[in-house]
């Protein structure tokens, strides 16, 4: 199944990107093919399959890199650049990775070295720097940004409404409690902008991002006034987030991970309902607006689970299994879908 979901994977990856095929009988190094192998390794740590990620590196890395010893797991990525060298080249790439348990998440520059070995493109170099922290401190969540050396609050629980109107309600008449006891989990956005967190009660859980302002005034200009230390420190106060957009409330739910889509126009939501049912659903972004798929009619979560796979610009591909335990199901419903989050439409591969 892992291999065949692989696969599938490749083939989406080569019909939206217009892949070109590596050509065996040229020596000259294909930049295009390093590309696509960067991203070949990057799924393949993604989804945890170290055996395959070790099998397109170098045995100097393979036998070098522990890639199974890590608590944070990759969730999201992109080629930011890529620097060409006579036999190889640098694929420069943004990673959003997240924790397990706990309320935390990392951006990080991740640098892949691609060489050609004999007739073949090998992973022979990486090295990764973080860039910025998402994680929660009490009541507050916070973002720590490497580079800059600050921690900011992004919000607090304090801040938060204590009640919600659901969407799509007219007239608006019932009113939510929002669930808001502790964080839950946390993602951010590969252009670190949007940062999407869920908090909890313990049984339901309630789904808000942060769209945020990164832009902080000087402690003191070249020319200019300076701002006094009384008035810096109410700056650095006032929360990060320029808005909070609420997006729903999920009842007798847990969020087990947040993805956002590589243009950051989608929040992918995976979470675990009830009995260990896997769900997802997605929410437009920046206006938070649950896309209209009924992914949960298409795929009950009595019988299948829905499991988010990879996303390649604004198109996501799912993966729908059968429920452990459960008997009578349509097997035709059963694997491989990709959504199209601007046609708003899922069609089986």
């Amino acid at each position: 199944m892992r291999k065949n979901l692989i696969i599938v994977l490749l083939i989406f990856v080569v019909i939206l990107f217009g892949c070109q095929k590596e050509n065996r009988d040229i020596k000259i190094f294909n930049s295009d093919v390093a590309r696509q192998k960067a991203l070949e390794y990057m799924f393949k740590m993604k989804i945890g399959d170290i055996e395959g990620a070790n099998e397109i590196s170098t045995k100097e890395l393979a036998t070098k890199e522990d890639l199974g010893n890590n608590e944070m797991s990759v969730v999201s990525y992109t080629v930011d650049r890529i620097s060409e060298l006579k036999d190889g080249a640098y694929v420069e790439m943004k990673v959003v990775k997240t924790q397990g348990e706990g309320a935390k998440c990392t951006l990080d520059k991740w640098v892949l070295k691609v060489e050609k070995e004999s007739q073949s493109y090998k992973i022979s170099e990486i090295k990764s720097t973080n860039k910025q922290q998402v994680v929660s401190d009490g009541n507050s969540l916070d973002i720590i940004d490497a580079e800059a050396s600050y921690k900011e609050k992004i919000t607090n629980l304090n801040d938060l409404p204590d009640t919600l109107y659901p969407k799509g309600q007219e007239p608006m008449i019932d009113v939510q409690q929002i669930p808001k006891q502790s964080y839950q989990t946390v993602g951010i956005s590969l252009d670190s902008n949007k940062i999407a967190f869920s908090t909890t009660d313990g049984k339901n859980c309630f789904i808000a991002v942060a769209l945020m302002e990164h832009a902080r005034p000087a402690a003191a200009s070249g020319g200019g006034q300076q701002i006094a230390p009384r008035d810096l420190e109410k700056i650095l106060e006032k929360p990060l987030a320029q808005k909070i957009v609420y997006c729903d409330i999920l009842p007798n739910a847990k969020i087990s991970n947040f993805v956002f889509t590589e243009e950051s126009n989608a929040l992918i939501v995976q979470y675990i309902e009830g009995n260990n049912s896997k769900g997802l659903k997605i929410y437009t972004m920046p206006g938070g607006d649950l896309l209209d798929l009924k992914l949960d009619k298409i795929f009950p979560l009595d019988k299948y689970n829905v499991e988010y796979v990879a996303s390649v610009k604004s198109n996501i591909l799912i993966n729908v299994k059968k429920k452990e335990g459960v008997n009578g199901i349509n097997q035709n419903i059963l694997g491989e879908y990709i959504v199209d989050v601007e046609k708003e439409e899922v069609d089986k591969l």
